[in-house]
């Protein structure tokens, strides 16, 4: 089944799912053909014994070296799909780590910020104190005589 899709655009992807029920359609219907001309060659009567042996043994050596050949792609695919799991483990540590150092260098931003704003309400309250120290100074100061003599004793 091929997927055809409007002028320009790429196929529509595939899922695995998909490609994994078409490879399997397609080694069945391969075991099937070598099963059929096996059986066309029990049916051959034009054939001695000794003829039909030999071609059942070219046959199924054919066979096997089909199979050998779809084993060495199998293993080839399952190589080229560690290769790419371990591509996307790597690009997932990474980005992981990337994200460990932007939440660490936020957390830092909010600390400093956090501190900021303490040290502001900090400079507020002392600058608070020290307006209602003044000016409880110049009260005082209106309060008492400029004599010495007017000083309390204490």
């Amino acid at each position: 089944m091929v997927r055809t899709s409007p002028v320009g655009e790429a196929p529509a992807p595939r899922s695995p799912a998909t490609g994994t029920s078409d490879v399997k359609r397609l080694l069945s219907e391969f075991r099937g053909l070598h099963e059929q001309r096996l059986e066309w060659l029990q049916l051959d009567t034009g054939l001695t014994p000794e003829e039909l042996l030999q071609k059942k043994e070219d046959l199924l050596q054919t066979y096997v070296n089909d199979l050998t050949d779809q084993n060495q792609v199998l293993v080839q695919t399952i190589e080229e799909l560690q290769v790419e799991a371990d591509h996307n483990l790597s690009e997932s540590v990474m980005k992981l780590c990337t994200s460990d150092a932007v939440l660490d260098d936020l957390n830092q931003q909010r600390t400093n910020l956090e501190l900021s704003d303490h040290l502001r309400n900090l400079r507020s309250g002392m600058n608070s104190i020290t307006q209602l120290l003044q000016n409880t100074g110049h009260l005082r100061n209106l309060d008492t005589p400029t004599s010495p003599q007017s000083l309390p004793m204490r």
